[in-house]
């Protein structure tokens, strides 16, 4: 596993951020694996992964949830140079946050997860909620942006007065 101790240091570009954890940085993340060599010719392996809770914004005010993360993979050796696998991702459909969607006012649109991203993918779609929200959103620089002008895995960041 692994313990991340990460803060940010704004200096004087950023000072509101000084002492937050950096967006999406889980402060744990524990990872391992089990192998298996059924036959010499069969090899069964589990894996998993835990991240825990983080942040998906710079001012550390919008929190995404922990998750774990289960995935299994077969893999058969038809001769010595030459094997094929099967594999199962996320084999328990865990709900993994990956951005959270805020509007102009800062208020909470819904969640972006592993899961919807790829639904969206599959169906051949860009993120519209990506294309509206940056349609509306000021650069960098303008009434109405952040300090920073920074960017999230929700659209820019902003900080409401």
């Amino acid at each position: 596993g692994v313990y991340t101790w990460a803060r940010v240091d704004g200096g004087g570009a950023a000072p509101a951020l000084d002492g937050k954890r950096p967006a999406l940085t889980p402060r744990l993340t524990l990872t391992g694996s089990v192998v298996w060599s059924a036959t010499t010719r069969l090899t069964l392996t589990a894996r998993a992964r835990y991240e825990s809770a983080r942040f998906e914004d710079d001012q550390n005010t919008r929190r995404l949830d922990p998750a774990l993360v289960v995935d299994a993979r077969a893999e058969w050796r038809f001769t010595r140079h030459l094997s094929g696998y099967l594999a199962a991702d996320n084999l328990f459909d865990a709900d993994v946050q990956t951005g959270i969607v805020v509007d102009r006012t800062g208020a909470v649109q819904g969640l972006l997860t592993v899961d919807a991203i790829a639904a969206k993918m599959r169906a051949g779609e860009h993120a519209p909620a990506f294309d509206q929200l940056a349609a509306s959103e000021p650069e960098p620089g303008e009434p109405g942006a952040d300090e920073t002008g920074a960017m999230g895995a929700g659209g820019r960041q902003r900080t409401t007065k």
